[in-house]
């Protein structure tokens, strides 16, 4: 018949999950648990995956810390999204401090990229530029850093 489909086991829709996105040990018990899988299956499932490797919350972080490089954002952003997926918060502060070591740097790419598009240099103020860069998850130190590189004055 249509409907008589036999449930998937805990372990075999962690699989599934796990497959279709880099997920936290956080993250896939919640998604377990709304599943209705007893807690105890949710334990053993999430051991055997851990022990696998299959979840792993140091490659969330790296994961996470490469899209924050790549997209110019900074560590506000990243603690945020970081205690959203509830990564311990030992792992958590290591990884803000090494973005905020670099934060200056990619501040300033952000903004160099910022100023020489020409729709916004139009409209361009400091205080426009620098809420952009604090939405973008930037403290104040990389972007006075960012505008001293590029020297911009209004």
């Amino acid at each position: 018949m249509k409907g008589s489909k036999k449930p998937k086991d805990v372990f075999s829709a962690a699989l599934d999950y796990v497959g279709r996105s880099n997920l936290s040990e956080f993250e896939l018990v919640s998604r377990l648990e709304r599943k209705l899988y007893p807690p105890d299956e949710i334990r053993e499932a999430l051991k055997k995956m851990v022990d696998y490797g299959y979840v792993d919350d140091h490659k969330v972080v790296e994961s996470l810390m490469r899209k924050a490089q790549r997209d110019c954002r900074g560590p506000r952003w990243l603690e945020g999204y970081l205690f959203k997926k509830r990564i311990p918060e030992e792992l958590r502060r290591e990884a803000v401090d090494a973005l905020r070591d670099m934060s200056a740097k990619l501040a300033t790419q952000l903004l160099e990229t910022r100023m020489n598009n020409s729709k916004a240099r139009e409209n361009l103020s400091k205080e426009k530029l620098y809420r952009f860069l604090a939405g973008r998850g930037f403290y104040p130190d990389a972007i006075n850093a960012a505008f001293n590189e590029l020297e911009i004055r209004f």
